[in-house]
């Protein structure tokens, strides 16, 4: 079966935060964006969208309340297979909650013809993702600040909500779940 290699690198975090993965190449990228989500820990309640700038195609979920991006084609995230673009465009952008704006990058690897499995996998992967609704990278930032400084006055606070959300990263339970 024909798949793609990708590496989902989770934009402006250092230390970086990325996943690489193997999907199947007949799905759409609705099914890519929940494979993305799971992958690096999202839970895909928020919009999403998929920028591919060198074929100039903009891809979401929600269409009709596209209000465009200057010259670039609108495709439906639902009704659109990766196979039509990840052959030829080997980089693009993948925006998971736009309140939080949680930026990927993500490269097509490799191109495989002879993936045994049909469903994703992750392969390898480095780093914990932030937790939803942090107030993006630079919410995640202060939310560390937060949790180290014992003297802060939201401290306990944050640490009480923190403590469910901030987990390890387990890539065989992630794995189990994308099968």
């Amino acid at each position: 079966m024909k798949a793609f290699q990708l590496k989902i690198t989770l934009r402006h975090l250092k230390p970086p935060v990325w996943r690489r993965i193997v999907v199947p190449a007949g799905i759409t990228f609705s099914q890519l964006s929940m494979i993305i989500n799971k992958a690096m820990g999202w839970n895909s309640s928020h919009l999403f969208d998929f920028e591919f700038k060198e074929s100039r195609v903009y891809i979401s979920e929600d269409i009709d309340d596209y209000f465009g991006l200057g010259n670039m084609d609108n495709l439906e995230a639902a009704t659109t297979y990766v196979r039509e673009f990840l052959e030829s465009d080997k980089k693009f952008k993948y925006t998971y909650d736009m309140g939080d704006n949680w930026e990927h990058n993500v490269t097509v690897e490799k191109i495989l013809t002879d993936y045994d499995l049909n469903y994703p996998q992750v392969i390898k992967f480095k780093g914990t993702c932030p937790p939803e609704d942090c107030g993006g990278v630079w919410g995640y930032y202060e939310l560390l600040d937060i949790l180290e400084d014992k003297e802060h006055p939201e401290h306990e606070e944050y640490m009480e909500w923190a403590e469910n959300l901030i987990k390890t990263y387990d890539m065989d339970k992630v794995n189990e779940e994308l099968k």
